[in-house]
């Protein structure tokens, strides 16, 4: 079990671009760190710094142009980075994606 001990809220792009429409309360989820093993340079340290995984319940499809909002903090989607992991009947246990913290304004 993945433990999705976290709610999040969705929101999604008003006509403007600006992510104000909420169109999903109390989704379960968890965050966590990216993992920073390995050789990376200072610069791609930083990045991995400031990434992180979101996981999600298995029945939710989160639009790829969404911003999550979690323990007052708002995260942008790394674009291409949805996925949704299946056992071997095909079933999703969960759904994940990286995320970047959203900035101010």
């Amino acid at each position: 079990m993945l433990g999705l001990i976290g709610r999040a809220n969705i929101y999604a792009p008003n006509p403007r671009g600006r992510s104000t429409v909420l169109i999903k309360t109390g989704l379960r989820c968890r965050r966590t760190q990216v993992d920073r093993r390995g050789g990376a340079t200072g610069a791609q340290r930083a990045e991995l710094a400031a990434l992180r995984n979101f996981l999600w319940q298995s029945d939710y499809i989160m639009p790829a142009s969404a911003q999550i909002e979690m323990d007052g903090l708002r995260w942008n989607i790394v674009p291409n980075t949805i996925g949704a992991p299946t056992g071997p009947a095909g079933t999703v246990h969960h759904r994940h994606c990286d995320i970047i913290r959203a900035s101010d304004g």
